[in-house]
């Protein structure tokens, strides 16, 4: 015999002796859906095929729609791979840039907050001032550099 999930239209084949005359409490394997299953009436022996071949149809579309997941998450995969592979190759000048940007960024955090700063850590503002003092100094190395050409 072959029953319905009343939730989740899943179908299940089980033998015709499991159901007695008045009917049986059956839960559905898949969503765990609770119902009144009363026996069904005997059929035909042609309707019995068409019944089995349904169930077959069903399993295929399942053995299919698995499949596409599998595919889709072979190309995640591979997707993420080939972007692990991108993010290791971060060059010289790359990592230089980035460093320099990461500077910059937190001398511009120090300068905005100086007086929280001075305030939490009163020693911080002799730091802040050789942060000035290097910076003056890196712009008048540059400046001499591009005199000489």
């Amino acid at each position: 015999m072959i029953i319905n999930c009343q939730s989740c239209n899943k179908k299940f084949e089980i033998n015709d002796q499991l159901i007695p005359e008045d009917g049986r409490l059956v839960q559905c394997g898949y969503c765990n859906s609770k119902w009144h299953q009363l026996p069904q009436i005997k059929t035909s022996q042609a309707e019995v095929i068409d019944k089995k071949e349904e169930l077959d149809k069903t399993k295929k579309v399942t053995k299919k729609r698995n499949n596409v997941k599998k595919k889709e998450t072979n190309l995640t995969k591979s997707s993420s791979t080939k972007t692990k592979t991108k993010a290791k190759s971060i060059g010289f000048f790359s990592l230089i840039l980035i460093v320099l940007i990461s500077a910059i960024a937190i001398f511009l955090v120090i300068e905005t907050f100086k007086i929280q700063i001075i305030a939490f850590w009163p020693q911080a503002d002799i730091y802040i001032n050789h942060i000035y003092e290097t910076l003056e100094n890196i712009f008048i190395l540059v400046k001499d550099l591009f005199k000489s050409y």
